[in-house]
C-alpha cells in the first residue's frame, strides 16, 4: 500500500554526510522534494518576527516516509500563523527538510530552512578542507543552492560548532558571502541565518549576543540566530550593534531550558517576553519538547489547551494571514485514525503525513479561554467529511438573544470577484431553536462598519438572527444552480453521508470590493432558555467565481515501471489459509499533471481488481505514487489503478471522469 514503512522499496527523506557526497550530488526525478508553492500571506512589515527551528531525537523520524507513516500520532506542527519562518535542524552535516514539512509551511505561507551544521572533532576537519581551497568553496555553494532549489527550500542556517583555523576565518566568511549572494540570485526571498557560535577569531565561544566577535557574519548574510544563554545586558547591546537591523537578531530559546532565563517548558513566556521588551526576533528551538518529554497521548490538551505551551506564548507573537483565494480548508492537521472522503471512511487504518495538512484555523483551542458559555472547538478524529477529521464546536447558546461565535480564520482577501462559498456540517446534538451559519466579515474603508455575511445552514430559517443594518443573510442554491465543480459525487435533498452539504453565490453588489477579515461558524436562538450545541464541521471553501467555471481535467500518461510480483507464501505476516494462488504486487506509478487548474495539491488513487468495486488506496502530494505489497489474486488478472486530483481550492474531480490505467499480471 501507500504507507508501508516497513518497506525497503518506501521513499525516505535523508539528509548528506560528507563533502564529497555534496560535491557529487545529482538532482534527479526523484520523489523526495516538497511541490507545494510558498503561499503569501499579511504580515505587518515593522516587526520582530518569530523562527521555530524544529528539533526532535536527531531528526527524520516518522516524518521522514515520504508517503507518510502507520503512525497516526507521530509530532505534528500546526501553529504556522504565528510562524514567520522554520528551520529543519538535526546533527547531519547537510540537512535537508522532509517533503511533508515543506509543503505544510508552503501552504501557510512560511519559509522552510535546511542545515549546514559542522561539529567538534570531525567538523573541525570538514571546515579545514573546504576552507583550504576557494574554488573548492565555491563549487561547495553552488551545490547548496541547487540542493535548495531541486528541494523547494527557502535558505540555509550556518552552525559551525567547532574551532576554525585562524588563516581560514577570511574565507569562511567568503563561504557566508557567496551562499547569501547565490541564494538570493536563485532563490528571491531567501535567507542564510548565521548561529553564533565559532568567532572572527576562530575561537567557538558562544557570544549570546551581537558584538565584533561575530557580527562579521552578521553583515554577510540575513540573519544572526543567537545562542541561548544571553542576559537583558546582552539583548541591549546586541540592539544597538544590529543598527539598523534590528528585526535580523534572533534570540534563541531553548524550550529545553539548557541554561535558560526562566528554565524553558511552560515557563518559556519568561524568556519570550524579554526578548520582545527589547524588539528583537525569536528562535524558538525544539518546541518539540512538549511531545518529546510529555508524551503523544496528551499532545493536543499540553500542546494548546488553556494555560499550556502555546497559550502562553501567544501573546507575543505577531499573527500573519491568507490574503489571497481560494480559502479552503478540511481542518486536517495530517494525521488520523482513519480516512475520509466524503463522509465515508474509505480507509480504518491510521496514518500520518503532514503533507496531507490542510490550512489550520488561525484561533485555537486556548485563545477561546474560559467563558461562561462552555464554548469550546478541537479536532475531532472520530468522523469527517475529506481527510483525517473534522473539527467539533460545543457550547451553551445564551437565551439573551446575543449570538455564539467560533472564529476560524482571520484574512486579509480582496474581494474583487463573485465567489461561491460551500461548507459541510454534521449536527451531533443541537437543541430544537437553534441556528447555525457560516459567517463572513467584510471591511471596506477605514472607519466604515463592517459588513456580516450571514450563510444559514437551514433552508428556510424562520428566526433569523437580525443583527444590525450591515449584517446580509442569504439563502443557500439549488441543487440544479450549482455548478458542477462544487456538486458532490451523490447528493440528496443537500444531505451526504448525514453531513449538511451547502453551496452559496455571493456576488459583487454585496461584496464590493471589500476585504474579508474574518470566517467564522455562529449560533444563535431567541429561545427564552439556553440551548445546547454540538456540531462537526467538515470542510469550508470560498472560491472565486471564474475559478468554480473551471471544470477539473484529468491525469495524463499514467505510466508504471519498477514492478514486482511477489508469492504471498514468501510473507511471514500471514497465515497459511491467506495464501491460496494469491500474489503480492509492487510498482511505481506515474503521470502527468493536468493541463487546468494545475494547483493541485494532492491526489487520491483507487483501484479495482478484475472489475470489482474501487477500493481506495492512498493519497499523494506527487505526480508519482509507490504502491507496495498490494494483494492479488489468481495466475492472471487485471488491476486498474484510478487517480483523482484535488486541488486548492478544495475541489475534487468527479473520480468518473479522473484518468485510469490497467496493469495485467
Amino acid at each position: 500500500m501507500l504507507r508501508n514503512t516497513n518497506d525497503k522499496r518506501a521513499p525516505c527523506a535523508s539528509p548528506i554526510n560528507t563533502i564529497q557526497e555534496v560535491l557529487d550530488w545529482q538532482d534527479s526525478d526523484d520523489y523526495y522534494v516538497g511541490v507545494a508553492p510558498l503561499e503569501p500571506t499579511h504580515r505587518l512589515e515593522d516587526r520582530p518576527k518569530t523562527l521555530v527551528c524544529h528539533d526532535m531525537a536527531g531528526g527524520y523520524l516518522e516524518d521522514r516516509f515520504v508517503q507518510g507513516s502507520g503512525k497516526y500520532d507521530a509530532y505534528r506542527f500546526y501553529h504556522w500563523h504565528l510562524v514567520d519562518s522554520f528551520v529543519y535542524f538535526s546533527h547531519h552535516m547537510i540537512t535537508i527538510p522532509p517533503p511533508c514539512w515543506i509543503n505544510a509551511a508552503h501552504k501557510h505561507g512560511v519559509p522552510v530552512l535546511g542545515t549546514f551544521i559542522t561539529e567538534w572533532e570531525d567538523g573541525y576537519n570538514k571546515c579545514s578542507r573546504l576552507l583550504a581551497d576557494l574554488s573548492l568553496i565555491e563549487r561547495f555553494v553552488d551545490q547548496m543552492v541547487n540542493i535548495a532549489a531541486h528541494h523547494s527550500m527557502d535558505g540555509w542556517l550556518i552552525n559551525i560548532e567547532n574551532e576554525i583555523q585562524y588563516d581560514q576565518i577570511d574565507n569562511l566568511v567568503i563561504f557566508v558571502r557567496l551562499l547569501t549572494e547565490k541564494m538570493h540570485r536563485m532563490i528571491p526571498g531567501s535567507q542564510v541565518i548565521w548561529y553564533d557560535s565559532v568567532t572572527v577569531n576562530g575561537d567557538l565561544t558562544w557570544q549570546n549576543e551581537l558584538n565584533d566577535l561575530n557580527s562579521i557574519f552578521f553583515d554577510e548574510c540575513d540573519a544572526i540566530f543567537l545562542n541561548y544563554t544571553w542576559t537583558n545586558e546582552k539583548l541591549v547591546n546586541s540592539a544597538i550593534n544590529s543598527g539598523t537591523r534590528l528585526h535580523d537578531v534572533f534570540v534563541g530559546i531553548d524550550v529545553f531550558g539548557r541554561g535558560m532565563i526562566g528554565g524553558g517548558g511552560y515557563n518559556t513566556k519568561e524568556a519570550l517576553a524579554l526578548a520582545r521588551k527589547a524588539q528583537l526576533s525569536i528562535a524558538l528551538f525544539a518546541p518539540g519538547w512538549v511531545y518529546e518529554v510529555n508524551g503523544s497521548r496528551e499532545f493536543d490538551a499540553n500542546e494548546e489547551s488553556v494555560f499550556r505551551f502555546w497559550y502562553y506564548l501567544r501573546p507575543y507573537l505577531p499573527m500573519h494571514v491568507s490574503c489571497s483565494l481560494p480559502l479552503s480548508s478540511t481542518f486536517c492537521q495530517g494525521w488520523g485514525k482513519r480516512t475520509y472522503m466524503h463522509g465515508q471512511a474509505v480507509s480504518n487504518d491510521p496514518w500520518s503525513n503532514l503533507s496531507m495538512q490542510q490550512p489550520q484555523p488561525t484561533l485555537t483551542h486556548s485563545e477561546m479561554g474560559y467563558n461562561p458559555h462552555q464554548q469550546y472547538k478541537w479536532l475531532h478524529l472520530e468522523d469527517g467529511f475529506l481527510g483525517g477529521g473534522s473539527m467539533r464546536f460545543v457550547g451553551r447558546l445564551p437565551n439573551s438573544g446575543s449570538p455564539l461565535t467560533y472564529r476560524l480564520f482571520d484574512t486579509a482577501i480582496n474581494m474583487s470577484s463573485s465567489v461561491y462559498v460551500s461548507y459541510s456540517l454534521k449536527q451531533m446534538h443541537m437543541d430544537a431553536g437553534a441556528n447555525l451559519f457560516i459567517y463572513l466579515v467584510l471591511n471596506k474603508d477605514e472607519g466604515e462598519k463592517e459588513k456580516r455575511i450571514l450563510l444559514p445552514v437551514e433552508h428556510t430559517v424562520t428566526t433569523i438572527y437580525a443583527g444590525g443594518d450591515n449584517d446580509t443573510t442569504l439563502q443557500c442554491l439549488d441543487d440544479l444552480d450549482i455548478p458542477p465543480a462544487l456538486q458532490l459525487p451523490v447528493s440528496k435533498g443537500r444531505e451526504y453521508n448525514q453531513w449538511q452539504c451547502r453551496v452559496f453565490r455571493i456576488d459583487m453588489d454585496i461584496l464590493d470590493g471589500s476585504i474579508l477579515d474574518e470566517v467564522g461558524l455562529m449560533a444563535y436562538t431567541d429561545n427564552e432558555e439556553p440551548l445546547m450545541l454540538n456540531v462537526l464541521l467538515g470542510n469550508v471553501q470560498i472560491i472565486s467565481a471564474e475559478d468554480v467555471t473551471l471544470c477539473p481535467s484529468s491525469v495524463m500518461n499514467i505510466t508504471c515501471d519498477q514492478v514486482t510480483i511477489d508469492n504471498l507464501s514468501t510473507r511471514s505476516d500471514l497465515l497459511p489459509s491467506e495464501e491460496s494462488g494469491a500474489k503480492s504486487l509492487s510498482m511505481r506509478l506515474r503521470w502527468l499533471q493536468p493541463e487546468i487548474m494545475a494547483d493541485v495539491t494532492s491526489y487520491h488513487i483507487w483501484y479495482s481488481l478484475n472489475g470489482a468495486d474501487r477500493e481506495w488506496l492512498g493519497s499523494t502530494y506527487s505526480n508519482k505514487s509507490y504502491i507496495t505489497n498490494l494483494d492479488v489474486h489468481g495466475e492472471h488478472g487485471c488491476i486498474t489503478f484510478t487517480v483523482q486530483p484535488q486541488y486548492k481550492s478544495g475541489i475534487i474531480q468527479d473520480i468518473n471522469k479522473a484518468g485510469t490505467y490497467s496493469f495485467k499480471y
